[in-house]
């Protein structure tokens, strides 16, 4: 019973504070005001876990379970705000499901063909008010409100047409997929209709909308903008008008003001020139004529070029690079089998390296070996000729190991 009473203590929760859970889901949609008069609201509410907040310095919220109820307590209502024609008809035609599940369970076939009929004709008259009104939304699009003149009241226009946009988005959002199946049932009749047809209209209506409201808000933009200017050019406009005798001057700007892109710019150099018909700047013009003419410019003394040698401040210094000893005597070996006649006898590679390289790995030696042979041109490879003695591993079955290469020319193979 503990269940129960807790279950009845959070019902009695919502029922005495309705008000302000109501206002907070039409108003921010979760998001709980947390105020000096809520407290205790939110306090009883918080009791009964019907809000929750992840972080002390976070907003409570609305649990997902009530705002789901209030989805499912309100969805008519906004379906009558989105729009009044297809909420009618949405209500006439659930009437009718609940009819012909009657007539079926009844046995009764001249009202289930009845109804069927009804049934067929409101849903046919609600899919094509949505294709209608979703296809309307392009055509402002195309259009562009060209049929209104003024830019304010165009501006206005696409407003009015993106809040109906968004109500006909939420009526769309009303019809979920669960509840269609639960209206359907286990009717097929019910099921083809309304989670075949009816959803994919619906879907379609949805994407629609979709790209229609982002045009919407790109148009709104542009229109804002366009208005912006068109009232700073009739300011500018108004301000010749009030003053005409006006003549913007760099003198007018505030410097403070100005922006740091402009306070930064170097000096722009203008040229002027004389007037000959005004005797005025005659007036100042021959003092300044007089003056250039009394101090002629100075010419810089010519120097002739001198090529100066670059010296190289790093001195120069030999660096003696060290030979690895194993790559010296790869290389003696392949020069030595090279060099000698064709009836020498084969020379043992491990041999060798027991002699001249005790230090080395012989794993090591014998791969340098191989390589150094493979590494030659096909008219030197083809003068030698290279075996392997191997022993095959008892433990890992395949597997040969290396003990000695045996080298020699190629004419005593054997």
């Amino acid at each position: 019973m503990a269940s129960k009473d807790d279950a009845k203590a959070g019902l009695r929760s919502l029922a005495r504070h309705a008000d302000f859970v109501i206002d907070t889901y039409l108003t921010t949609g979760s998001g709980v005001d947390e105020t000096d008069e809520n407290a205790a609201a939110i306090e009883a509410l918080r009791k009964h876990r019907l809000i929750w907040r992840m972080d002390a310095s976070e907003p409570y919220q609305l649990k997902n379970p009530v705002v789901r109820l209030l989805d499912q307590q309100t969805q008519a209502h906004r379906r009558q705000l989105a729009n009044e024609n297809i909420a009618q008809l949405w209500s006439t035609v659930t009437d009718r499901f609940e009819s012909y599940r009657a007539s079926v369970q009844q046995g009764a076939f001249e009202d289930r063909e009845r109804l069927e009929r009804e049934i067929r004709e409101l849903m046919h008259e609600i899919i094509d008010d949505i294709s209608t009104t979703t296809a309307n939304y392009l055509k402002y699009i195309h259009g562009g409100f060209s049929y209104v003149t003024n830019p304010e009241l165009r501006i206005q226009e696409n407003e009015k047409v993106i809040r109906q946009a968004q109500r006909l988005n939420d009526l769309l959002g009303t019809f979920r997929v669960s509840d269609l199946a639960e209206q359907a049932g286990n009717t097929p009749f019910l099921k083809r209709l309304l989670l075949k047809h009816l959803q994919a209209e619906v879907e379609q209506a949805q994407n629609t909308l979709s790209v229609a409201l982002e045009h919407l808000g790109r148009m709104l933009v542009q229109q804002r903008e366009s208005q912006r200017l068109n009232q700073m050019i009739d300011a500018i406009g108004e301000h010749y008008d009030k003053h005409p005798g006006f003549t913007p001057s760099i003198e007018d700007m505030d410097l403070s003001r100005c922006p740091t892109p402009i306070n930064r710019a170097r000096p722009m150099t203008l040229k002027a020139y004389n007037n000959p018909e005004d005797f005025r700047q005659d007036e100042v013009a021959v003092p300044l004529a007089a003056k250039a003419r009394r101090q002629p410019a100075a010419s810089a003394p010519t120097q002739e070029y001198e090529p100066q040698p670059i010296d190289d401040c790093v001195e120069p210094e030999t660096v003696n690079e060290q030979h690895d000893p194993l790559d010296e005597a790869v290389e003696q070996l392949i020069s030595f089998i090279l060099e000698r006649g064709s009836a020498s006898a084969q020379v043992s590679a491990a041999d060798l390296a027991r002699n001249q390289l005790p230090d080395h790995d012989r794993s090591d030696w014998l791969q340098a070996v191989a390589s150094a042979v493979d590494a030659l041109h096909v008219r030197d490879q083809a003068r030698i000729h290279m075996s392997f003695e191997v022993t095959t591993s008892s433990i890992f079955d395949g597997n040969d190991f290396v003990s000695d290469i045996w080298l020699g020319p190629a004419a005593e193979a054997r």
